[in-house]
C-alpha cells in the first residue's frame, strides 16, 4: 500500500522542526544516520506516546499509537499557516488578501506574477468577447459567466455551485460598489448568501447604470431563477429600486434594511441640518441624536411612534423626512429577537478589500477577472469550513436588553440601555 504523504513544518530558526501526518503533528525528536525521530507535539499536555520515524526517502513508520484520535482539520490548517508565513517571509510586498488566495488555490506567487487571466480588453461595449467570456474558470475548474444575454445592460457572474448554495440560503444580502467595476460599467452589485455564520458572495453583476432602476434589478433576479423557497430574510441598504424588486420577487419574504446604511444615512441628515457640530460638541445634543440611530430595535407598530416623540425634543428635525414607505424596511425587533443578522456591513468590508486588491479604479478586465477568480478560491474554502459561532459579551447584553424591553417603563429608557452597552 501507497505511504500517506507526510508534511515537514518549520519556522525560519527550526528548519523541518515538526511533521504532520495522518492527522497528527509531531515535533522532532532526534537524528539517526538512516531516519528521524518525531514525538507527537501532545507528549507532555495530554502525556500523548505517539511516535513515529521517516526515513531519508520522506517514509513514515508509527512507531506507537496515540492515545487522542487524529485532527485532519487543525492539520491542514497548520500546513496552510507554515506555507503562508514562509511565502509572506519571501514576498513581504504581497498584500494579505491575496497571499491568502494564493494559498489557499495552491497557487504560486511566480505565477501570480506573469498574467494569468488575459483577457482582451475591448474598446467599447459592442467589442466584447463574449467566447472569452464562456472560457473563465474558477480554480475548481467551473465555469465564470452566468449570463450575458443583455451585455449592455448587464453580465452576471456565478458559478453553479454559488447558485446551489444560494437557493439553500435562509439570509442572503445584497448590495453595489462603483471603483472595482471595470471599464464600460458603473456598478458591481452583488448578492451575498448566509453560510456558516459568515455572508459569503456569490452572484456578482457588472451593471451599466450607477443608479439603476427597479426593473433593472429585477430582471436580474428573474434571470437567477431563485425560487426563494428556503429564504427568510433579505437585508439591503434603502435603495427603493432594489428594495422594490426585490418585494417583488420574493413576496412574502421579510425585506430588512441595513443598521448601519440607516445610521448612515441619518447621520448625512445631521449634516444637512446643522447638527453635525453640535453633534461633535455638546453631550446633550449628541445623544439625544444618537438616540434615532436605534430605530431598528424599536417594534414595528411603534417605530413611528417613537420617532415622533424624539423629534418633540428636536423641533427643527423634519418627522416627514423617515417616510411611510421605507419605515417598513427598517430591520424588525422580531427578526432582532430571532438572532437574525441585522447589517451588511461585512458586504462594505468585502468591497473595500476587493478595492485595495484592485489598486486602481475601474481596472482592467484581466485584473477584474483574475481577482474574481482569487476570490473564489477564497469563497470556496469558507463555504466548506466548519461554522463556529460564537456571540460576543456585548451581543448577549443587547439580546438580553431587547428581550427585557417592558421592563424599561419607557421607550427612551430601553434605548438608553442599549447606547449605555452599544458604545
Amino acid at each position: 500500500m501507497r505511504p500517506q504523504e507526510s508534511v515537514l513544518l518549520g519556522s525560519k530558526r527550526k528548519k523541518n522542526a515538526k511533521l504532520a501526518y495522518q492527522g497528527h503533528v509531531y515535533d522532532r525528536a532526534s537524528y539517526q544516520i538512516e531516519y528521524v525521530t518525531y514525538y507527537c507535539e501532545k507528549r507532555r499536555s495530554m502525556n500523548c506516546k505517539g511516535k513515529l520515524k521517516r526515513n531519508a526517502e520522506g517514509n513514515c513508520e508509527i512507531l506507537k499509537p496515540h492515545s487522542h484520535p487524529p485532527n485532519i482539520v487543525k492539520t491542514k490548517v497548520e500546513i496552510l499557516k507554515r506555507k503562508t508565513y514562509d511565502t509572506a517571509s519571501r514576498h513581504p510586498t504581497l498584500g494579505t488578501r491575496d497571499l491568502v488566495s494564493d494559498m489557499l488555490d495552491g497557487s504560486s506567487i511566480p505565477r501570480k506574477q506573469k498574467v494569468t487571466c488575459n483577457f482582451p480588453e475591448p474598446k467599447s461595449l459592442e467589442e466584447r468577447d463574449l467566447a472569452a467570456l464562456r472560457k473563465l474558470r474558477t480554480t475548481d475548474g467551473e465555469p465564470l459567466l452566468y449570463d450575458a444575454s443583455d451585455y449592455k445592460k448587464a453580465i452576471i457572474l456565478a458559478t453553479p455551485t454559488a447558485l446551489e448554495i444560494l437557493e439553500e440560503c435562509e439570509i442572503i444580502a445584497a448590495d453595489g460598489t462603483h471603483k472595482p467595476a471595470v471599464k464600460h460599467y458603473k456598478q458591481l452589485y452583488t448578492i451575498h448568501g448566509l453560510v456558516n455564520d459568515k455572508f459569503v458572495p456569490l452572484v456578482f453583476v457588472l451593471m451599466k447604470k450607477r443608479s439603476s432602476k427597479k426593473a433593472d434589478y429585477r430582471h436580474i433576479l428573474e434571470l437567477l431563477s431563485i425560487s426563494g423557497v428556503n429564504l427568510k430574510l433579505v437585508i439591503l441598504d434603502f435603495e427603493k429600486a432594489a428594495i422594490g424588486a426585490f418585494r417583488g420577487v420574493f413576496q412574502g419574504v421579510k425585506i430588512c434594511g441595513c443598521r448601519f446604511h440607516l445610521c448612515q444615512a441619518l447621520y448625512k441628515k445631521m449634516k444637512k441640518y446643522g447638527f453635525k457640530k453640535l453633534y461633535q460638541e455638546d453631550d446633550l445634543i449628541h445623544h439625544s441624536l444618537t438616540r434615532f440611530m436605534y430605530l431598528s430595535f424599536i417594534p414595528r407598530d411603534r417605530v413611528f411612534l417613537y420617532y415622533e416623540a424624539l423629534c418633540e425634543h428636536l423641533k427643527s428635525w423634519p418627522v416627514i423626512w423617515i417616510g411611510r414607505g421605507l419605515g417598513a424596511c427598517i430591520v424588525e425587533y422580531d427578526l432582532r429577537q430571532a438572532g437574525f443578522p441585522t447589517t451588511n456591513c461585512s458586504l462594505e468590508a468585502w468591497h473595500r478589500a476587493i478595492q485595495i486588491s484592485a489598486k486602481n479604479k475601474h481596472p482592467s478586465y484581466s485584473k477584474f477577472f483574475y481577482i474574481l477568480i482569487k476570490e473564489h478560491a477564497r469563497i470556496s474554502t469558507v463555504i466548506n469550513s466548519v461554522a463556529l459561532p460564537k456571540k460576543s459579551n456585548k451581543d448577549r447584553r443587547i439580546l438580553d436588553i431587547v428581550g427585557r424591553i417592558d421592563d424599561y417603563g419607557t421607550l427612551a429608557r430601553y434605548v438608553d440601555a442599549l447606547i449605555a452597552v452599544d458604545v
